[in-house]
């Protein structure tokens, strides 16, 4: 067996150099498109949903302009302004009689009340019934 001396070539170490940091500029580069394909895919699917939403008011604003334009042409007909006259006007034929239900202004009042208790109230209220439970008062 003959043994092989020969000297290997060492390559130029700028050539490395400059290989490796292409390399790395290379990889820097795909990542960066990558991220913006993705944020740009992101939008697109956001912009999509906007469009869809708008397109559901449009027609949401469509059946209300048909339903107004019902309205307006039902306006001038013998029963719709007896309807209107009935119901905004309290107005009767004769021998009919009007049934109005009032509510006395206290029990709006109280009612009123009830509903704007305050977060402290419901606070205190929740920790007495704990600490009632807790020590047995």
């Amino acid at each position: 067996m003959v043994a092989n001396f020969k000297k290997k070539k060492k390559g130029n170490p700028l050539n490395y150099i400059f290989s490796v940091t292409g390399g790395i500029i290379l990889i820097i580069l795909i990542s960066f498109l990558v991220y913006k394909d993705v944020s740009i895919y992101r939008k697109k699917i956001r912009l999509n949903e906007e469009i869809a939403e708008l397109k559901e008011k449009i027609e949401q604003a469509k059946l209300k302009n048909e339903n107004l334009k019902e309205n307006i042409a039902q306006a001038d007909s013998k029963d719709y302004l007896e309807k209107v006259a009935r119901e905004q006007l309290d107005m009767q034929k004769p021998g009919e009689t009007v049934v109005a239900f009032i509510t006395s202004q206290e029990s709006q009042k109280e009612e009123n009340a009830k509903e704007k208790k305050s977060w402290i109230d419901w606070v205190s209220g929740a920790l007495s019934g704990t600490f009632r439970h807790l020590f047995g008062n």
